[in-house]
């Protein structure tokens, strides 16, 4: 990497200062995302030098730094659908999971698509924010997708393409039809309970007694259930979900049965641990089979419904956004969220309606 002379010490207080004067309203997260961007590009373009110890550049440093004006600063390259490797090997480089990269791949497969071979842009980057609107998705199912492309954005070293994300309304009451109730529940797990079902029953004990994510299923293991508490290991951080001694025991029962001698407990017939389709795919089966809406039945719902049974005993929202794993408290808030059926009854206890 080439090194920057002394005159550019304070490169980076002088384009946060900038940056954040420019940009006042937008995301934090965007704005550390564009600066380290800037400043990426700056550090390795060594024919950039001169235009650092400009005296206009602590002024206006995009200005003089501006890829139009520049030839030093080189294209976008050239990707395709099938040719998202060294965006991929980005992404691992950068420790994301298995499961966001392939998300992230797809979402930007999609944008690449829709560029249908146009050049990159900030105003190709609006009309697709405008066509994933258009395309009545969820307001966080464009977010998401925008961060996805944000992803790829900074990989180009493109920041300024960055659109802003839609603003989310404060969270609603859920409609009834997307809770699992403890009757769907126990329903679920009454068609499962026939011995050639037994794993899909043990899975949706371990997800509606744990909590646990479906890339968490893995770390069930033979070991975790001598240990009796789940050890999840997830980037950088790791985390312990106590196992119940009923399911404790079930899933040992299971292991002595099938003969597993270590590692995790639920996987295909190579060993491996389950894929998400694969797992997604059992749950539905079930539903159908037990008469139960098939939008409850997947690993989240299961999630939600060990999240939501928990507080409702417990009240308590710490230890309850321990055991998800979630680094915002907030986050735990919406999956304790009730739905309107729930709110009318409880105001025609009280007298309200």
């Amino acid at each position: 990497m080439n090194t920057v002379s002394s005159t550019t010490v304070d490169i980076k207080k002088i384009l946060l200062h900038y940056i954040k004067a420019e940009f006042k309203e937008k995301d934090l997260d965007m704005l550390k995302s564009l600066l380290g961007s800037i400043y990426t590009e700056l550090t390795n373009t060594p024919d950039i030098l001169p235009h650092l110890e400009s005296p206009n550049f602590a002024a206006n440093p995009l200005d003089c730094c501006d890829r139009t004006n520049s030839d030093t600063i080189t294209d976008t390259p050239s990707f395709s659908p099938d040719n998202l490797k060294p965006y991929r090997d980005f992404l691992i480089a950068n420790e994301r999971s298995k499961n966001t990269i392939s998300k992230y791949i797809s979402d930007v497969t999609g944008f690449i698509t829709f560029l249908s071979g146009a050049e990159l842009s900030k105003e190709q980057c609006l009309d697709y924010k405008k066509y994933l609107l258009k395309q009545n998705y969820a307001v966080s199912t464009v977010n998401s997708k925008l961060c996805s492309i944000h992803s790829f954005l900074t990989f180009l070293d493109r920041a300024d393409c960055f659109v802003q994300l839609e603003k989310v309304q404060k969270k609603e009451l859920k409609a009834t039809y997307a809770i699992l109730t403890p009757e769907d529940y126990h329903k679920l797990l009454e068609e499962s309970s026939r011995p050639q079902k037994r794993k899909v029953n043990l899975m949706i004990r371990a997800f509606g007694q744990t909590g646990i994510r479906v890339s968490e299923l893995q770390f069930i293991t033979v070991e975790s259930i001598q240990q009796q508490e789940i050890t999840i290991r997830n980037k950088n951080k790791n985390r312990k979900v106590p196992l119940i001694r009923e399911l404790q025991e079930m899933l040992n029962d299971y292991v002595i049965e099938k003969n597993i001698p270590s590692g995790p407990i639920f996987t295909d017939k190579n060993k491996k641990p389950l894929e998400r389709q694969n797992i997604y795919n059992m749950l539905q089966t079930i539903a159908a089979n037990a008469g139960i809406d098939k939008r409850k039945a997947h690993p989240h719902a299961l999630r939600h419904f060990f999240a939501k049974s928990f507080y409702d005993k417990t009240h308590d929202l710490v230890m309850l956004s321990n055991i998800l794993g979630h680094s915002d408290i907030s986050t735990t808030k919406n999956y304790v969220t009730g739905t309107f059926e729930e709110l009318c009854n409880e105001m025609e206890e009280i007298g309200i309606l």
